[in-house]
């Protein structure tokens, strides 16, 4: 956890983020490990020739969209729509198809489950499923300190974007340690977890569990494993050729085919098989997710 803020950027360069992987104008850019407790993955967009269509699932997270150029519109439910320059979209959110069109210069940051409370001081029920103006979450002149970033590499503004976040960090908001370990316990087995078996690791009840977590996260423990498995069949459906959704179903715990479709369906926004025919336009760079197995 966050010591103080002028400890941030101290000593070494593997507390600092560090680039992980560049391809076609886009780059991964890992988060420094002080702040790898609540942060995931930044990513870049640059230039006039990124893929014209990509297409984000829920993942578990609240995200932040900062766009120093042209801004993607995109389409939520069959209908396009705008984001603001800046924005958060809460970890509720439904599955979008980002078109770009014109010259960018965008970064994506993505949070662990809870992680933005301690440096936005609200909690993730309150975010929308719509994107929220950052300038109404964050004060005017750390709004303004982003805005100067534009001509900035993508390296520097991740670097300074942590330095602005971390200013303010806020420990009340901090996640409670039991619902941080049910959240790795979820993870560790890939949404393969039951809701009152969780609880009675935690030493809860299922009542308390779910006040909890639905506190913490602004999602049920229900939704949270929903959400997991669904993210592991992503990776497994996309490293497999050819895919057996019978044997995929089987081994990540649904009950039959048909529930492991209409699971995917629900999150995708799209069948496991429209998934295959376009996987290579689908979420962010898919051939180069984390290994399955991994």
């Amino acid at each position: 956890m966050l010591d103080t803020v002028s400890h941030l950027m101290t000593i070494g360069e593997s507390n600092l983020p560090g680039i992980t992987f560049e391809k076609g104008g886009i780059t991964y850019i890992r988060p420094s490990a002080r702040l790898s407790s609540y942060v995931d993955l930044y990513t870049h967009f640059e230039g006039k020739h990124l893929p014209r269509s990509l297409r984000a699932y829920p993942q578990n997270y609240t995200e932040i969209w900062i766009h120093f150029a042209d801004i993607p519109f995109y389409i939520s439910s069959g209908k396009p729509a705008y984001m603001p320059a800046m924005c958060l979209i809460g970890p509720n959110s439904a599955p979008k198809e980002y078109v770009f069109e014109g010259n960018f210069n965008s970064l994506h940051i993505a949070f662990r489950l809870g992680g933005e409370k301690p440096f936005l001081g609200y909690l993730p029920a309150e975010f929308q499923d719509t994107p929220l103006p950052l300038d109404s979450l964050l004060p005017r002149w750390k709004v303004q300190a982003i805005c100067e970033l534009a001509l900035s590499s993508p390296l520097q503004q991740v670097i300074t974007l942590e330095y602005l976040l971390a200013l303010g960090f806020q420990y009340d908001f901090d996640m409670d340690t039991r619902i941080q370990q049910g959240i790795n316990i979820i993870h560790q087995h890939r949404g393969r977890v039951d809701v009152m078996q969780l609880a009675h690791q935690l030493n809860l009840s299922e009542r308390q569990l779910l006040r909890n977590v639905k506190f913490e996260t602004g999602l049920t423990p229900k939704k949270i494993i929903r959400l997991k498995r669904f993210s592991s069949v992503l990776l497994h459906v996309n490293q497999t050729p050819l895919p057996d959704f019978t044997r995929i179903a089987l081994e990540h715990g649904y009950s039959d085919q048909s529930h492991f479709i209409r699971e995917f369906a629900h999150f995708a926004g799209i069948t496991p098989t429209t998934f295959l025919k376009r996987r290579e336009t689908v979420g962010f760079l898919l051939d180069e997710w984390p290994t399955y197995l991994d």
